[in-house]
């Protein structure tokens, strides 16, 4: 651990925020009530907008934004139209940021990231849910390896895990079926 220590910048604004994103990031993974699982994202979003934005990092700002509407918007289990009408703006509108920060084949990994992470959004479903979730993280993987951030393929591989182990608890909790193909 001292040596990890040794390696980390100065606490800071970046260094805590970041810290809480990912904890709550990684809880959220772990949780087995959708409204929870979306609850503890949005708290981890919220770090990670204030982290991107201390970093300068507008773009990543914009999309936790866009991130947290969502997350509001499909919060409830019945939903109005409008929030229908809401949350597929904020995608229209992630898609756009992606296309005007054109970054190649990194800025695809992330419009795909985000792309299924709010498909996993709206899902009312947890396990379909978590499938998205895993499907974006390994797209945010993508763009994260390109990026050279080790932090962040720390989170992919935490998420990964998190949502992996989940879905498996969560299978091998299920009442068994009788009668039904597998």
């Amino acid at each position: 651990m001292v040596f990890l220590l040794n390696h980390l910048p100065a606490f800071t604004v970046v260094t805590l925020t970041g810290a809480v994103g990912l904890l709550f990031g990684t809880a959220s993974t772990l949780l087995r009530d959708r409204r929870a699982i979306l609850g503890a994202q949005a708290a981890g979003c919220t770090a990670f907008a204030l982290h991107y934005h201390a970093l300068g990092a507008y773009t990543g700002t914009l999309m936790c934004a866009l991130g947290l509407v969502q997350m509001a918007t499909a919060l409830p289990a019945e939903r109005p139209r409008w929030a229908g009408a809401l949350f597929l703006a904020t995608v229209l509108g992630g898609l756009a940021v992606a296309a005007v920060t054109w970054l190649g084949v990194m800025s695809a990994f992330s419009a795909a990231g985000f792309a299924l992470g709010s498909l996993g959004r709206w899902q009312t479903d947890r396990g379909a849910m978590r499938r998205c979730f895993l499907a974006a993280t390994l797209s945010g993987a993508g763009h994260n390896g390109l990026a050279g951030s080790a932090f962040g393929l720390c989170a992919d591989a935490l998420a990964l895990s998190g949502h992996a182990w989940s879905l498996r608890r969560d299978q091998d909790a299920a009442p068994a079926r009788t009668g039904a193909r597998a």
